[in-house]
């Protein structure tokens, strides 16, 4: 999929052009705050306040495929099983709204921390830091805004990984396959 963002100046009128503006910050705030709701580790919150009622997320080489909020969260809520903590950060989105619906890709890095390790106290490396892009279509939802409809998450890089191995303890957390 090519993401172009266009630049305000194409707009034919002021009026276009806040829509615009006030649309694409609605859009990078929903990104942050998917971000913020997975590392809450409040799965609900992560179905619910960031994904449309059918909407997908597929984590491609790290995952599946799910649908609908209560597939999202369940799939959360098992990940949270393996998982102690995480902390995403995004950045160099690019963003095309067309109406009420976007798309966006969008480079992602987070650092993951496992239960399993956390013998090793409180304060320690992380388990697994993997590179990756959201490739996102979004919609405008009726007394809701801007929701994902569908998240993608390609690798970026060889591997995606900038630091240690996908933990093995997220085969089957998560809906995640054996690594080839």
């Amino acid at each position: 999929m090519t993401v172009t963002e266009k630049p305000v100046g194409y707009l034919s009128t002021i009026d276009a052009k806040v829509a615009y503006l006030s649309d694409l910050a609605d859009i990078r705030a929903l990104l942050a705050k998917y971000c913020r709701l997975v590392d809450s580790r409040d799965a609900k919150a992560v179905a619910h306040g960031a994904f449309s009622a059918d909407g997908v997320d597929d984590h491609g080489l790290y995952g599946q495929r799910y649908r609908g909020r209560d597939a999202i969260e369940e799939m959360f809520t098992r990940s949270n099983e393996t998982t102690e903590n995480s902390a995403h950060f995004i950045s160099n989105s690019v963003i095309d709204i067309d109406g009420d619906r976007a798309t966006a890709r969008t480079y992602v890095t987070g650092w993951t921390w496992l239960w399993h390790t956390g013998s090793s106290g409180n304060v320690r490396p992380a388990d697994w830091i993997f590179t990756g892009i959201y490739v996102d279509s979004f919609e405008r939802v009726p007394d809701e805004g801007w929701l994902i409809s569908e998240r993608v998450v390609e690798p970026l890089g060889p591997g995606a990984t900038g630091w240690g191995r996908r933990p093995e303890a997220y085969v089957g957390a998560a809906g995640v396959a054996p690594t080839n």
